[in-house]
């Protein structure tokens, strides 16, 4: 296969790796929005689904994006050293300063991931966050207790659902019944 052919294959592919993070994302975001969680399915997967794919295809795409900067790294370095008015590196050079960038993302993407794990800190009462939820589960309570409902809006309910106004559970969790 000639070099041209593996550049047209190696960006195809990273044109479909991109589109299907774009449509997961979109999907993610917009369609199985916070909060619905295992409730709420898209052709049988739910948003945790997307999302292990969504990062599946991320890893492809940053893989994709090293093995095409890898295939022009000569023309990299060119370009570089005639923008910053000096001659065409040695091979050499190339080699050791694609080994300098290959290890300043590694040491960035790995030192990022041991950061975020060490700086992970767990909620008060362990459930996670203010997410929506506790307000389904407070709705559908809504249904069997009696009482006025009233939209809630509190920060996590985005959706503005009904909440019981009389319920001293609700009272609790949702600070605009009063």
């Amino acid at each position: 296969m000639t070099r041209t052919a593996i550049n047209y294959w190696i960006d195809a592919v990273s044109l479909l790796v991109m589109v299907g993070l774009a449509a997961t994302g979109g999907v993610i975001h917009f369609v199985l929005p916070a909060g619905s969680g295992h409730f709420a399915t898209l052709f049988g997967w739910n948003r945790h689904e997307f999302g292990d794919l969504h990062f599946y295809l991320a890893v492809a795409a940053v893989a994709l994006l090293a093995v095409h900067v890898l295939l022009h790294w000569t023309w990299i370095c060119c370009v570089t050293a005639k923008m910053a008015g000096r001659s065409a590196p040695s091979q050499t050079a190339q080699t050791l300063w694609g080994l300098a960038l290959l290890l300043a993302v590694t040491l960035f993407l790995g030192g990022g991931l041991y950061w975020a794990t060490t700086a992970v800190q767990q909620t008060e009462d362990g459930r996670g966050g203010h997410g929506r939820g506790r307000h389904r589960e407070l709705t559908q309570q809504s249904r069997v207790l009696s009482g006025k409902n009233h939209h809630c809006h509190c920060p996590g309910n985005r959706v503005g659902l009904l909440v019981p106004q009389h319920s001293g559970l609700t009272r609790r969790t949702c600070p605009t019944i009063g």
